[in-house]
């Protein structure tokens, strides 16, 4: 199975989207993103103005929602995938 864009989201040269698209469906590298990339990405997006994250130049628009936790008060943020639907936009949080 593989995932489709809405045209004119993505980004970068073919053969980078292909090669993302093709190791995407590959075990290790659901593994690493949830355990490594994720983690990465976080520190990368706002030091490099959302130009360049952990798997080179973002193919889709990420935002970061950052939330307070209840007993720490820490900030937490995640990064998560949206696309625009007309006016609205559409946020993927998947885990």
């Amino acid at each position: 199975m593989m995932a489709t864009t809405a045209p004119g989201l993505t980004r970068g040269p073919a053969w980078y989207l292909n090669f993302i698209r093709r190791i995407a469906s590959a075990r290790w590298f659901t593994w690493l993103g949830v355990h490594i990339l994720t983690r990465l990405d976080k520190w990368l997006y706002p030091r490099f103005h959302g130009r360049f994250v952990s798997a080179g130049p973002p193919i889709l628009p990420l935002l970061f929602l950052t939330t307070t936790g209840r007993t720490s008060g820490r900030a937490w943020s995640t990064p998560l995938v949206y696309l625009p639907d007309g006016e609205d936009v559409v946020i993927a949080a998947t885990n």
